[in-house]
């Protein structure tokens, strides 16, 4: 019978990389990233492709739930094409590339993933390619989109979760929950781990986690929120988009602002 073992790292043990693997991982970026780099559009393809970089040049909440996380990167992004390029050609193209370097280190994160868990390196070299270049993720990778910036930091969070670095997952995971609320859906698959673990559960070091993960929360969300006249009106705001009623609501200036330019892009 072909029977495979399951096991988390010992402490320590994940830092240690076998021989040649530090250049297997460093030559699967580097392909990866590559092959999204001579694909990146150079065009916007949705609504949300327009408005991310006017967004992030004002520092202005980008839609739905205000994505923080990733407005606050793409204002380094900004500004980093403001100092070296300046060219509106190279804008969407700059912005294209910040999808594809997190979506490079998202399937990295996964290659650690399936180490950490099987302890074999071409298991996780096959996943981490088959995922990078199946279809949807690709498509992700060489626009612009939030989904790439929030796959890596969820993938980061189930990474430090295995290897019990629970500080380092509270901040991943407050991280992925400001770049894309849906990252709330990771309690789930945590509490079964927890439910069903036979080691001991280190309560505190996840307690404090929580607390950091909570904090990054307050702060993210607090700036969305300072865009709203009140809490009330935003939850309103947020509801009438989920029931696509949105057309009908007054929307906020500031998102009227953050569009104006999408027709010159």
């Amino acid at each position: 019978m072909l029977t495979c073992e399951l096991s988390l790292p010992r402490a320590g043990e994940e830092y240690l990389l076998g021989k040649g693997e530090a250049s297997l991982v460093i030559l699967l970026f580097l392909l990866v990233l590559s092959l999204y780099s001579m694909n990146l559009s150079r065009s916007a393809i949705t609504p949300d492709s327009a408005g991310y970089p006017l967004v992030s040049e004002q520092l202005l909440p980008g839609w739905m739930d205000g994505k923080p996380a990733y407005i606050w990167m793409g204002k380094l992004v900004f500004e980093g094409w403001n100092f070296f390029s300046r060219s509106r050609e190279t804008l969407l193209k700059t912005f294209a590339f910040y999808s594809a370097l997190f979506g490079a280190m998202a399937a990295i994160n996964v290659y650690f993933i399936f180490r950490a868990l099987f302890a074999r390196r071409y298991l996780g070299g096959m996943v981490s390619l088959l995922l990078a270049f199946s279809p949807m993720f690709f498509y992700s990778a060489v626009t612009i989109e939030v989904y790439m910036f929030n796959i890596f930091w969820v993938t980061l969070t189930v990474l430090f979760w295995l290897r019990r670095r629970f500080i380092l997952w509270g901040v991943a995971w407050g991280l992925s929950l400001s770049s894309h609320i849906t990252s709330l859906f990771l309690f789930f698959p945590f509490a079964f781990s927890l439910l069903s673990s036979h080691d001991r559960i280190e309560w505190k070091r996840i307690l404090l986690g929580s607390c950091v993960t909570f904090i990054i929360l307050v702060a993210a969300y607090g700036w969305v929120l300072s865009f709203y006249s009140s809490i009330p009106a935003f939850i309103e705001f947020y509801g009438s988009i989920s029931r696509n009623e949105y057309l009908r609501y007054p929307t906020p200036s500031w998102l009227v602002q953050s569009l104006k330019g999408f027709k010159e892009i």
